[in-house]
């Protein structure tokens, strides 16, 4: 795998303006679990029990394949996860407003948004 692939740098601007609406809470709400960098996770009381990789770190961490594979159906990899289904059938989530609804677009819109996430120095 080509390193310079997972370099943020590649990150889209127009599919990370479109990552960044899907993970807010009117759209797939990755914000009520995931941190971005410094901002906290959005959640409540009882999403923060399981608070989700700060988006900031999941490049460093993931690969994109595993990323893509992993978001399409998380339950496959963890039992346990508290990660939902976005996509029940693998291949639409609820969001029918952005990108057609297509879940491998969208999550490849949210990789991008993740690619632009980071700490700012405080």
């Amino acid at each position: 795998m080509d390193p310079s692939a997972e370099d943020s740098s590649n990150a889209d601007p127009k599919l990370a303006e479109l990552g960044n609406a899907l993970a807010q809470r009117t759209a797939l709400d990755c914000r009520q679990c995931h941190a971005v960098g410094n901002q906290p996770a959005q959640g409540d009381d009882k999403t923060k029990i399981a608070p989700g990789i700060n988006f900031a770190l999941v490049r460093d961490r993931l690969r994109h394949d595993y990323y893509q594979r992993f978001t399409l159906d998380p339950p496959r990899f963890d039992v346990n996860t508290k990660m939902p289904k976005l996509a029940p059938d693998g291949k639409k989530t609820k969001i029918t407003t952005i990108l057609e609804g297509d879940a491998r677009r969208q999550f490849d819109a949210i990789w991008h948004f993740i690619g632009t996430a980071k700490f700012e120095a405080e």
